[in-house]
């Protein structure tokens, strides 16, 4: 029998002795036989190896001597002992007698006062930091006086004095919150209810891709309530993320104003409790949220004269455009090239505005755009990865810039051959890979409207360092490579097959399509030198499985095969290379977050390190910088290196299988070094570590070009040449 059975059989008949003890206890009260009862406690305790039922037991012997402070100590030491599966239901003679038990003690003596004291304390604080008048009113109100906090069971709780109850988790919100709890839409709260219910929300929050979660409201108009709420957990770091937002006292319709007013918080999806209070606020954050006279007006601007000249003067060269610029705070990548191009538009004498989400919880709402529209009135949309189909909401009129990074937005997943249809005239697409440019133009896209770039750097960001510079210490070492994520593929393959939800074995296609890629994934492992192209995957997916799939998924079984791709393949190229370095003995450094956790490469871990300075310096004081990467050979980091002044080797790809070539920009040998396999990767890397001067030469040489070439304003420049072409 395994062990895991033989200790669940374990468990199971203590569970059953403890039972039977508690039934002859409950007939013993019944009886008075507080002598018998004691006895059996203790002989109960003796022969039981269960130390959590051994402090139940006793908490409960000192309960009825009427040893209240040992009881509650007894109680507390069982809690911490016992699991939660464990712990006495409400209903039962510990969990009356803890309460009971600390109810009898001075409040000042009571385990959860202080505790309760310092949560509020904490709680204001972070409040006050948000809305300083509702935090001073709370601190102003009273205390309900039918109310105290008892801890039950390591969760402080209320407990009515007028009704004599506990208050416990409203059953029907539970449920609510559990069904809810893949949805990112807002959960209302109508009141505190229980006062475990928000708690149960914040518990139970939605976490989606790249960190992306949902906003909980707390409606409460009895201040005297509230003060009661802050008493019970830390909502501290909630309430200054925001997952927490409190609406509170005489002034609730001026908060949902300031709140719902900045167009960046949704209307709740989920309300608990309190129906009839809250359809009067949801009904005014429904009224700031949807101003339909907003969009007539917006619609007007950019169909007038005004905005028809605007556009003849921007091609004309006479005036400078006004760009609104558009990211996400969850693709660190993305928002940080957003940004670089902001300052780059500015310093050209464009006026821009960007917008990013300021936390994890609020939404992009079409609300927000549109009073972006009206308001800066802008000649342009700059997009990172998304293009017009991904932005239905902006009209025909307003151009689109689409800076095209990778294959995630709306417009590769269409279906049809000529996509003409899906972007405007003066629309522009950036293509980050030559494969793009060719896949637009493939689909009729004029010439004019495309052309290949790969992601420039901020120079203002990126530039060479004293070697004398403080940051030497800390950063200085003889290899590195920076990027987010790590070489475990085994791991990166489990977690990519559960969120591409390909794992259902009651569908024969979803079955067959997971072994197909476990094959080419066993294929890859057993030769990790083999270079891939994903063409090669597409080809066999035609030959094996496109014969099953019916016409309407074809397209949607090649949008798989390219995340997988995107996804395992440059792991695996990765972990190829770091196992020549691992190999040799090498001494090299790997930073940004998640390498800690990889089982191969862990111990050269190194941290993430933010960009800019730090990133900065890790480009100047590494005496060589790596870029892998099983698509590309151009990347950013290697303007931002040439422009720091470092030295860069370059893992090389077959001609037909690199996309953005990084011969076009800079020279082999003179200006980057190339390697083809790991075993040149540790010749190379031992030559120019021995070679000093070498390598400053070639670094030089990579610097001068990047500035001529791979700066951010030459880009910016290079973009608003092509547009206004267009208009």
């Amino acid at each position: 029998m395994p062990i895991a059975d033989i200790d669940q059989i374990a468990d199971l008949a203590k569970s059953c002795r403890f039972s039977q003890f508690t039934e002859s206890i409950k007939t013993l009260l019944k009886q008075a036989q507080l002598d018998q009862i004691h006895s059996s406690i203790n002989e109960f305790v003796k022969s039981s190896k269960d130390l959590g039922q051994n402090d139940l037991a006793q908490g409960l012997s000192h309960y009825l001597r009427r040893d209240f402070t040992a009881a509650v100590d007894c109680f507390l030491q069982a809690a911490e002992k016992l699991s939660e599966d464990q712990l006495p239901l409400t209903d039962s003679l510990y969990s009356k007698a803890f309460v009971q038990a600390q109810l009898s003690l001075d409040r000042r003596r009571r385990p959860a006062t202080e505790s309760a004291y310092r949560l509020f304390r904490q709680n204001l604080t972070a409040l006050s930091q948000l809305n300083p008048g509702l935090a001073e009113q709370i601190r102003a109100s009273s205390w309900p006086e039918e109310f105290v906090v008892v801890n039950y069971w390591n969760g402080l709780h209320l407990y009515n004095l007028t009704d004599q109850k506990l208050w416990l988790l409203n059953e029907q919100a539970r449920q609510g919150v559990i069904n809810h709890r893949k949805s990112r839409k807002p959960i209302a709260l109508g009141g505190i209810l229980s006062g475990q219910e928000a708690g149960f929300c914040l518990d139970h929050q939605y976490h989606g891709q790249l960190g992306t979660k949902r906003a909980h409201y707390l409606f409460e108009p009895d201040l005297s309530k509230l003060r009661a709420q802050l008493h019970l957990r830390d909502f501290s770091s909630f309430l200054l993320s925001k997952e927490l937002m409190i609406f509170a006292g005489d002034s609730i319709e001026q908060q949902i104003d300031e709140v719902f007013g900045t167009l960046l918080y949704d209307i709740p999806n989920l309300i608990i409790d309190a129906q009839d209070m809250m359809r009067e606020h949801c009904q005014r954050i429904k009224a700031i949220l949807q101003n339909t006279d907003s969009k007539a007006q917006m619609l007007d601007y950019y169909a007038s004269e005004e905005f028809k000249g605007r556009q003849k003067a921007i091609a004309r060269g006479e005036i400078q455009p006004r760009i609104f610029i558009i990211t996400s705070r969850w693709t660190t990548f993305l928002k940080h090239c957003a940004a670089d191009f902001y300052n780059a538009f500015e310093r050209r004498g464009c006026k821009c505005h960007m917008y990013i989400e300021e936390n994890d919880v609020q939404i992009t709402l079409y609300v927000s755009y549109l009073k972006i529209l009206i308001e800066f009135k802008p000649d342009a949309v700059m997009l990172f990865s998304h293009c017009r189909p991904s932005a239905k909401y902006f009209p025909q009129e307003l151009p689109i810039i689409g800076y095209m990074q990778d294959k995630c937005c709306d417009i590769w997943d269409l279906p049809d051959e000529d996509l003409r249809g899906h972007v405007s005239e003066q629309d522009l697409l950036v293509c980050l890979q030559t494969d793009f440019e060719e896949y637009f133009r493939q689909r009729r896209i004029p010439v004019g409207q495309t052309f290949v770039m790969p992601i420039p750097a901020d120079e203002e960001m990126f530039y060479p360092l004293e070697d004398d510079d403080g940051l030497r210490e800390k950063y200085g070492c003889d290899i590195s490579y920076v990027k987010h994520g790590h070489a475990d593929t085994d791991k990166l393959l489990e977690q990519w097959l559960k969120r591409s939800k390909v794992t259902n074995k009651s569908d024969p296609l979803q079955i067959m399509f997971m072994n197909f890629l476990l094959d080419i994934y066993e294929e890859i492992i057993s030769d990790l030198s083999r270079p891939w192209d994903e063409r090669e995957m597409h080809r066999r997916a035609d030959e094996q499985i496109a014969q099953y799939v019916n016409p309407g998924s074809y397209h949607n079984l090649h949008r798989n095969v390219t995340r997988f791709a995107e996804m395992v393949l440059p792991a695996c190229h990765r972990r190829y290379y770091m196992e020549g370095l691992s190999e040799s003995r090498m001494s090299f450094r790997l930073y940004g977050g998640q390498w800690s956790e990889d089982r191969f490469f862990g111990k050269y871990a190194a941290g993430p390190v933010e960009r800019g300075a730090e990133l900065n310096a890790v480009y100047n004081f590494s005496k060589i910088n790596l870029h892998l990467q099983p698509y590309i050979t151009m990347h950013q980091r290697l303007a931002e290196c040439g422009l720091a002044g470092g030295f860069m080797m370059v893992a090389d790809l077959p001609e037909e299988q690199d996309r953005s070539p990084a011969r076009r920009y800079f020279e082999p040998g003179k200006e980057i070094v190339f390697f083809s396999s790991k075993e040149e990767l540790v010749e190379k890397c031992r030559y120019y570590l021995e070679h000093e001067d070498e390598r400053r030469l070639i670094a030089a040489n990579m610097h001068r070009r990047a500035l001529q070439e791979q700066t951010t304003e030459a880009g910016a420049r290079m973009i608003l040449d092509k547009w206004r072409k267009l208009l």
